[in-house]
């Protein structure tokens, strides 16, 4: 596949195909990867509801399963060497009232204000908490990312996307690592296709492991989800 062809792939019309892409693999797939992130998140935000009588040891069930399935247990992660209860603080960090805010939240609710140094300065908790089993904005990420769903992962595969989407001037979407600019640069790219992605993400349906609908994916998420499908077209190929 040529240059010029790549390049005609990676406008959003083929951000849009690479979305229908992955939701109809999730639609007829019922034990698809992408569940273990809706179990985790619909758990999360369900839990937010009556957190005093929750069951925290489940909630870390979720996190440990989901980022199994994410790929953050390889046999070369400290990480592994770490029973699921190792995510007790961080269970208990991310349902503090504080950041009820930041559930699912959408682009444009997540400019204003604080919101962008909040989900920054937590993430930067997180790595901290980790970081005798290697911490990195990688992992800290996948966590707000199936917990709270307000921000993309950004591991090698999404930072890959980034890198190489490329509109119509040339300029990338956002800056490839994370940070409180790359973040808010992705919001207002999302904002710009509004009408367009808003339409794709109707076919992203949230279940939880009973199977009730809980929603739709967080703009975050499915961000998240094409960017990660276009970094990873090439190993694909």
């Amino acid at each position: 596949m040529g240059f010029e062809e790549r390049k005609e792939k990676a406008m959003p019309e083929r951000l849009v195909a690479i979305a229908e892409e992955c939701s109809n693999e999730i639609a007829q797939d019922v034990n698809h990867r992408f569940k273990s992130w809706e179990y985790c998140y619909s758990a999360f935000r369900k839990a937010r509801e009556n957190r005093e009588v929750v069951d925290r040891t489940v909630l870390c069930m979720h996190l440990s399963s989901y980022l199994a399935s994410f790929g953050m247990y390889c046999r070369a992660v400290p990480i592994l060497q770490k029973d699921y209860l190792f995510h007790r603080a961080i269970v208990d960090k991310l349902l503090e009232d504080p950041f009820d805010q930041l559930v699912g939240i959408e682009c444009r609710d997540l400019l204003c204000g604080n919101r962008v140094d909040l989900v920054f300065n937590l993430a930067e908790e997180i790595k901290r908490y980790y970081y005798q089993v290697g911490g990195t904005y990688t992992l800290a990420t996948k966590i707000l990312l199936g917990t709270l769903g307000c921000t993309s992962a950004y591991d090698t595969v999404f930072l890959k996307g980034l890198k190489k989407y490329k509109d119509q001037t040339g300029e990338h979407v956002a800056v490839q690592r994370f940070s409180q600019n790359s973040l808010r640069q992705l919001c207002h790219f999302y904002e710009r296709k509004r009408d367009l992605f808003g339409k794709a993400i109707d076919n992203f349906a949230v279940h939880d492991a009973n199977g009730n609908l809980c929603g739709v994916y967080p703009q975050m998420r499915f961000l998240d989800v094409v960017f990660w499908r276009l970094g990873s077209e090439d190993a694909r190929e």
